[in-house]
């Protein structure tokens, strides 16, 4: 493994985490709650609407509903690092 791939590894590393905490709204000390719940609420929303209608048939919706998944998968994750956890 070359230096110029572990360097851009790395970079491309921490434009990820500086990322995910510009959108979870992080600044390392921890996940928005409120931002957490409204995650799990848009969810919740999308699903009890998809019973009575076919919602997550279009693909826009979908990829909505499943980067809002990711979202609060990787809040999670960030979640889990902070309090000392491993990330499952």
């Amino acid at each position: 493994e070359s230096a110029s791939q572990r360097v851009g590894e790395s970079a491309s590393q921490r434009v990820g985490e500086s990322a995910s905490q510009r959108v979870l709204g992080t600044d390392g000390a921890g996940v928005s709650i409120p931002l957490l719940l409204g995650f799990i609420g848009s969810m919740a929303a999308m699903l009890a609407h998809g019973l009575v209608d076919n919602t997550l048939f279009f693909p826009d919706l979908t990829l909505v509903f499943f980067l809002t998944l990711a979202l609060t998968q990787r809040a999670h994750a960030v979640s889990s690092l902070d309090a000392g956890s491993s990330p499952v």
